[in-house]
């Protein structure tokens, strides 16, 4: 599966990568930053993100060497905040934004796909046709499921 996800992200050009502090989004950054050059990860913050979440994207992002930017997601002064978040993040800048969404997201209603389609945020997990027992063995072996991530 990991060759799956690799030539998917092989195509992606200095991408902005939507880490929201869960084991899918940081196991695609990691897997994104280790791969591709002038990758920007981006961190929405907000009274709805847990703060161990903001702090445990910050400690890799310090650890790893990644480039970060903390932007605040607004959804309180939003009405319209699931389409807000990537719309925040497309305002900042004009790189792919990739999200960690994964091939059993898609069984759910979802509203931030819904979002994500408007603002052109690929996924390369479901691309790859990878679900989410395949993200967890890829953070594992990347070393980043032993520090309690849950969640994307």
């Amino acid at each position: 599966m990991r060759s799956a996800l690799e030539q998917v992200l092989a195509g992606v050009v200095a991408p902005a990568v939507a880490v929201s502090g869960g084991v899918d989004s940081i196991t695609l950054a990691a897997v994104a930053d280790e791969l591709l050059i002038d990758v920007c990860m981006v961190h929405a913050v907000s009274p709805a993100v847990p703060a161990h979440a903001t702090a445990r994207v910050q400690a890799l992002a310090r650890a790893r060497g990644w480039q970060l930017c903390i932007l605040d997601a607004g959804e309180f002064a939003d009405p319209r905040y699931r389409d807000h978040l990537y719309g925040n993040i497309r305002m900042r800048t004009e790189r792919q934004i990739l999200s960690g969404a994964n091939r059993d997201d898609l069984r759910a209603y979802r509203p931030g796909l819904e979002a994500a389609r408007e603002f052109d945020v690929r996924h390369p997990f479901i691309e790859a046709g990878m679900g989410t027992a395949e993200v967890r063995r890829l953070a594992r072996e990347l070393g980043l499921a032993p520090n309690g991530l849950s969640g994307q």
